[in-house]
C-alpha cells in the first residue's frame, strides 16, 4: 500500500496541504482532480518522496518514505513530473532507460526500453535526440521512462507504484489514449497508479476512484460515478456542470461557460 496519513505541508509561508489522508492499493487507479492550487501536485510529490511533509507521514509498502534511500525509493515507485525536462544531450532510448538499475541484465533492460517506447507510441523515434522531439513527443518519452523504471522495479521484486502528474498534458487525442491505456495496463499488471488530471472526462474513464481536492484538502473521494456529478463538482469549481452519456455508458463532464460579452463590439483590424 502507498499511504498518506494526516499529511500537512507549508510552502513559502502558505499551507498547501492540511491533514490529507489517502491510500492507494496495488492494481488500483486513483485520479486526483481539483482546481488550480488545490494541492494535487504537492500531494503527489509527498507520496513520491520528493517533498517531506511538515506533519503526518507517508508510507510505501509499509515503510516510511523518508527513511528510504533514493536508490531504494526508485525501485519501488516511478514518477512522471508535471513539467519534466532534461539538459543532457540524450537520445530518446537513453532517456527511457535512465531509471533502470544496473542489476537488470542489459538484454532485459533493452527489452523494457523498447516495450515502454512502443506503449507510448515512440517506437519509431527511439533513436532520435531529445532535442529533435516535439513537446508532446518529449512528454511521451518521459512517460516511457517512468514505465520502464516501473518494469525494472517489479523485475527486482518490488510491488510497483506509478505516479503521474498530468500525463496527458500537451498530447493530442490519440496519444492521450495511448498514455492512459499504458497506465491502465500497469494497474492490470499489479501496479498502483496515482494520476493528476484536469480533464474530468478522462479521469472518469481511467479511475477506479476519484479524489477531489480543494484548498489543500480532499473534500470527496469515491467511484467516478459518485464524485463526477454536478452536485459534487460545481461548488468546488464554481462553474455549472452537466453530464452527457454515450451509448456505451461513457460519461462526458461538460462545463457551462458564459462566453457572451454583452455590449462588446466587433473585432476590427487597424
Amino acid at each position: 500500500m502507498l499511504e498518506a496519513v494526516e499529511v500537512s505541508i507549508t510552502l513559502a509561508g502558505a499551507q498547501v496541504l492540511e491533514r490529507v489522508s489517502l491510500t492507494l492499493e496495488p492494481g488500483e487507479v486513483v485520479v486526483l482532480i481539483g482546481p488550480n492550487g488545490a494541492g494535487k501536485s504537492t500531494l503527489l510529490a509527498c507520496l513520491s518522496g520528493a517533498l517531506r511533509p511538515g506533519g503526518g507521514s507517508v508510507r510505501i509498502d509499509g515503510l516510511p518514505v523518508a527513511e528510504l534511500s533514493p536508490m531504494e525509493l526508485g525501485r519501488r515507485r516511478s514518477v512522471l513530473e508535471q513539467n519534466p525536462t532534461t539538459s543532457a544531450p540524450f537520445i530518446a532510448r537513453d532517456l527511457i532507460g535512465l531509471g533502470i538499475p544496473i542489476e537488470i541484465p542489459p538484454r532485459e533492460a533493452r527489452r523494457m526500453v523498447i516495450a515502454a517506447a512502443d506503449a507510448t507510441g515512440l517506437g519509431a523515434l527511439i533513436d532520435r535526440p531529445m532535442s529533435r522531439l516535439s513537446g508532446g513527443e518529449a512528454h511521451r518519452a518521459h512517460m516511457a521512462r517512468a514505465l520502464a523504471q516501473l518494469s525494472a522495479g517489479r523485475a527486482l521484486g518490488r510491488e510497483g507504484w506509478l505516479l503521474l502528474d498530468e500525463p496527458t498534458a500537451s498530447l493530442d487525442l490519440a496519444h492521450q489514449g495511448s498514455v492512459l491505456a499504458a497506465a491502465r495496463r500497469a494497474a492490470a499488471e499489479g501496479a498502483g497508479v496515482l494520476a493528476v488530471l484536469h480533464d474530468m472526462t478522462l479521469a472518469g474513464a481511467l479511475a477506479d476512484r476519484v479524489a477531489l481536492m480543494h484548498s489543500g484538502r480532499i473534500v470527496a473521494c469515491g467511484p467516478p460515478g459518485e464524485i463526477l456529478t454536478p452536485a459534487v463538482l460545481a461548488p468546488v469549481y464554481n462553474v455549472d456542470i452537466s453530464i452527457a452519456s454515450a451509448p456505451d455508458g461513457a460519461r462526458a463532464i461538460i462545463p457551462k461557460f458564459n462566453l457572451t460579452q454583452q455590449g462588446a463590439g466587433p473585432c476590427l483590424s487597424p
